[in-house]
């Protein structure tokens, strides 16, 4: 897709993980189904919206507080820290055009880096599985800022390791309160439909910059070449 380019304005990716890259959703919502299925308990439409948001940690202590599972919140996340490195160790596979948008930008010189509310050993085994980890500046969980994505700090961390700042920054992400975040941070924004229940198309199209339903759709030489980047 064209000779790398000079990177003079430091353009740089800011990719979410689960949904965006790795096809891993489905996992999320089976782990939540599994356990809740422990005590009698189905999770509802609304229930699933608000755990779309949450890191595991605070989704172990819904599930323990909410619904009753587990004999503690600690004994859960062991639990759920298991049944995910088997996961993402094992069975993660890549979203269709994660390999081909990670290899078009490593050859223009375009410095990617992740930002995911997984945790930080999980984004690693998942990476590594499907062969992209090489390919990011740096892997970022909001394990490691201590801040959610409900915040700009791991967006802000993510654009610092790869020398670059918002305005000239690409953040890819399926989740709708994230790419509000990244709006309201000043980044540019693509939203990527995966799950109704992460952001709808029409949410996407409404409040990112460009809302795609693949990563095949997301043209790398019309960003380069001037939409929205200073």
């Amino acid at each position: 897709m064209g000779q790398p380019i000079n990177l003079s304005n430091r353009i740089g990716f800011i990719f979410d993980c689960d949904g965006t890259l790795l096809d891993t959703m489905d996992a999320w919502l089976s782990m939540e189904d599994v356990f809740a299925a422990r005590v009698g308990a189905r999770i509802t439409p609304d229930q699933r919206k608000g755990l779309c948001t949450m890191t595991m940690p605070e989704e172990a202590m819904w599930l323990h507080t909410m619904l009753g599972v587990g004999s503690s919140v600690k004994e859960l996340e062991r639990e759920i820290d298991d049944y995910f490195m088997d996961y993402y160790s094992n069975q993660a596979n890549p979203k269709p055009g994660a390999m081909e948008i990670v290899e078009s930008l490593a050859s223009k010189g375009i410095p990617c880096s992740i930002a995911s509310s997984s945790p930080h050993a999980y984004l690693e085994a998942g990476l590594k599985r499907t062969g992209l980890l090489e390919y990011f500046t740096t892997v970022l969980s909001t394990d490691d800022v201590r801040a959610s994505k409900r915040e700009r700090r791991i967006f802000d961390t993510a654009a610092a390791a790869m020398e670059t700042k918002p305005h000239n920054t690409w953040c890819v992400d399926d989740a709708i309160y994230a790419v509000r975040t990244m709006k309201n941070a000043g980044f540019n924004v693509i939203g990527i439909h995966d799950k109704e229940s992460s952001g709808t198309m029409q949410q996407l199209k409404r409040e990112a910059d460009i809302a795609v339903e693949s990563l095949f759709d997301i043209d790398v030489d019309f960003i380069l070449n001037g939409r929205n980047v200073a």
